[in-house]
Formats: C-alpha cells, structure tokens, sequence
C-alpha cells in the first residue's frame, strides 16, 4: 500500500489468525518481577472474509472452510463487525437498505451455521460476548465520527441490530454477560489518494490493541460483579489468572494469586 499505492488482494475464500506478544519495553527488576499479575499479552487477530455472509460458498470444501473458520473465532473475547463507509457513501440518502442488508445477512449466515456450531443445540460458554460495531473507510466519511456512526445505526438500523442482538444470544449460555453494539470504533487504515496511499494517516487502529486487551477484564469483571458470568465462563476467559484479574478490577485482589501469562482474542467478521 505505501510503496505502490496498490490496496491488498480480497480474503475471499480463507480466513486468516495473526498472533501477536505483546510485552514491556522495560521489564521490572527480578524482585518488582513477582508482583505483577501478568508479564506479556498474546493478542490472535481472526480475519473473516465478509463474503461469507453475503455469498453462498463454491461447494463442500470452502463451505467447510468457513465452518471451520468460524469455529475459530468462538473462543475470541471481541468481535469487531465492519460496516463498510465507501458502500455508506455509495448508498447516500439511503443508507438504511444497506444496513438493513448487512446486518439481515450477518443473521441469516449466522443462523444457517448453527447446528454445525452447537453440539445437541447446547449454548456455548465461548462465545464472543462483546460485538463492537466499527466504521470502516472513515477517511470517505470526514463528518461522521462515533457518536454520529452510533445515532446513525440508531435512526437507520435499530430493530436489525436488536434482532441481531437476538440471534446471537441464541448461540451463548447466559446471554445477560453479554454486548452487542454497546461500543462504536471509528475506523480508516490509511488516507487513499489517486496513485498513493499515506499510511501514516490514519484513525482509530491504535485504539485496537488497548480495546481488545481492556474492555474484556472490564465488561467480564463488571458482570462477575452482577453475578451475571457463568463461573465456567470466568474461568475459560483468560485461564488462569481469570480470578485474579476479575478481582483486581473490582477491588478484591487476594494476597498469593499468581498468574504469568493474558491471552485476548479479536474475531474480526469483515461484512463490508
């Protein structure tokens, strides 16, 4: 893209998990060592092709592909849901067919892969239970920014995400511990000029890292707090140190608890 101002190839047919560790730049002395919670963050990225969900598959083997796939994505603690700015513009004056369409089709795709998902049709205890709801293609749209993408998908697109709402708590135990379109990102990964792509200017990807690796031990503690967690939820969310890091964000921290190691995962369902 910043060389020759060339946009990737499409993720079509595969998705696609990038893992990344995340640590100190200065690690504590041995002694300040012990006293920490955690010492690194793994953060695994899931890419999921959009066309998934718009288009049927080619045959047997990609239609196993995107189960596969998705399957992937079900122990991820957030889940980005893209909706495209450039298809906003293109749709202008009538932006509510395209969002009604996408957030139908989200639905529909994910309806017609749930008995491949649920053994027996039992609810599953990992389950992406924050669906973050993200402008893509922001540099088109200058003028909109979350707040404006929130009242937007308000006004236009209220009883779809309600009802998406509802599909997806078809697929979870507990569906109370659970956010959907409760947090807006507004998104562009470069600014796009005729022959040049400056990806330098960009808005909201370094927000990404801290939301994913945050809002989960935020959201999970604050429903633990309610006793709206299921205890096996609590405890498969970041493994071992699940309890300790609950507790240490609502204040209940016990002396002995050990953990060395965080793990977040980011399912990113591209429906662009």
């Amino acid at each position: 893209m910043r060389d020759e101002g060339m946009t990737p190839d499409v993720t079509r047919f595969a998705g696609t998990s990038y893992a990344f560790s995340i640590k100190l730049k200065d690690p504590p002395n041995p002694k300040a060592a012990k006293a920490q919670p955690f010492h690194a963050l793994r953060l695994v990225w899931h890419d999921y092709p959009g066309d998934w969900f718009e288009q049927g598959v080619s045959g047997e083997e990609e239609a196993q592909r995107r189960v596969d796939t998705f399957r992937s994505l079900l122990g991820s603690d957030v889940a980005l849901l893209l909706v495209d700015g450039q298809r906003l513009l293109d749709h202008a004056g009538e932006g509510e067919r395209y969002l009604k369409s996408l957030f139908s089709n989200f639905s529909n795709g994910l309806i017609s892969l749930k008995d491949d998902l649920l053994e027996d049709g039992a609810p599953l205890v990992l389950f992406p239970r924050m669906w973050i709801m993200a402008l893509s293609k922001a540099d088109l749209l200058p003028d909109v920014d979350a707040f404006k993408f929130r009242d937007l998908l308000d006004l236009k697109a209220a009883d779809d995400v309600n009802e998406l709402r509802k599909v997806l708590a078809g697929f979870v135990q507990d569906p109370k511990a659970m956010s959907v379109a409760e947090d807006i990102l507004v998104l562009s990964s470069a600014k796009f000029e005729p022959g040049k792509i400056e990806v330098s200017t960009r808005v909201g990807l370094d927000l990404v890292l801290p939301v994913a690796a945050i809002l989960p031990l935020e959201r999970h503690a604050e429903w633990a707090k309610l006793q709206q967690l299921p205890a096996k939820v609590t405890e498969s969310i970041v493994g071992g140190g699940a309890k300790l890091l609950a507790a240490a964000l609502i204040g209940k921290t016990k002396p002995g608890s050990d953990a060395r190691n965080h793990a977040i995962t980011v399912g990113n369902p591209d429906c662009s």
